[in-house]
């Protein structure tokens, strides 16, 4: 049983003929083009999930032709140049007035400089990224902005990238959202069991994982946006993937497997 799966490792469970031409050479470009050196965990997940089908919908912006990455201090200069007119006169500045007032070498004294690797499909209210100083670590924490806190105001969301990718690819593949990769999936003939448990029947529960040769302490248990916390472990030799997510003290054991 595999316990520390990465988010690359899993779409290439799932997906194992998917492989992005050009990959390498693009993520290449965008680093020289930004002047930044990406952690190896966010290069090996670019290198599987570039374009991927399963990710189309998902909360990473992986979709384009290019890497679409870019600096929450490009978004801010964006900001105030639609705005323009509203800060005419010195009025409406609200919390952008240090950014108007200021060059742009002072904006990191307002706010870090983040790089911003996706938002929320739908709505678009939320943005997630790592601050550009964090680059240099193996695998550095990811942070939330939403449209409804100041540009100024970033919360730490998962402890670490490797974290976010891999919850990102779970959440995609849980279809919390959207269906997309699982109408892929069913495509490709795999197929689901789902088993829900509350805290009450832990006997029961403990009985499936003894059948499915997982060992419960050895799982990961990520942070979730939209549940408590979100795990993932497979069997390789008999081609399973497991995925937990506990809930309001409610849990959900969801076993995929490949039809033969």
């Amino acid at each position: 049983m595999k316990y520390d799966i990465s988010a690359a490792e899993l779409l290439k469970i799932f997906a194992e003929d998917y492989e992005p031409k050009g990959a390498k050479k693009t993520i290449k470009r965008f680093e020289e083009e930004k002047k930044i050196t990406l952690p190896n965990c966010l290069k090996e997940f670019l290198e599987a999930a570039l374009w991927h089908p399963f990710l189309e919908t998902a909360d990473i912006w992986v979709w384009k032709k290019d890497i679409e990455y870019c600096f929450w201090h490009d978004i801010i200069q964006e900001i105030l140049e639609d705005k323009a007119e509203d800060f005419k006169d010195g009025e409406d500045e609200g919390e952008f007035a240090d950014f108007l007032h200021n060059p742009r070498e002072k904006w990191g004294e307002f706010v870090p400089d983040y790089l911003v690797l996706g938002s929320d499909y739908s709505a678009g209210v939320v943005f997630f990224g790592v601050k550009i100083e964090d680059l240099t670590k193996e695998n550095p924490p990811v942070y939330l902005n939403h449209e409804a806190n100041p540009v100024t105001q970033w919360n730490q969301i998962h402890k670490s990238l490797s974290d976010y990718l891999l919850t990102t690819v779970c959440d995609a593949v849980l279809g919390e959202y959207y269906d997309t990769a699982l109408w892929k999936m069913m495509e490709d003939g795999w197929e689901c069991e789902t088993y829900e448990y509350a805290e009450t029947e832990q006997v029961i529960f403990e009985q499936l994982m003894k059948e499915y040769g997982i060992e419960t302490e050895k799982l990961h248990k990520m942070d979730s946006e939209w549940t408590d916390w979100i795990a993932c472990c497979c069997n390789q030799d008999k081609q399973e993937v497991y995925l937990f997510v506990s809930k309001d003290s409610q849990m959900e054991v969801r076993v995929y497997s490949k039809e033969e």
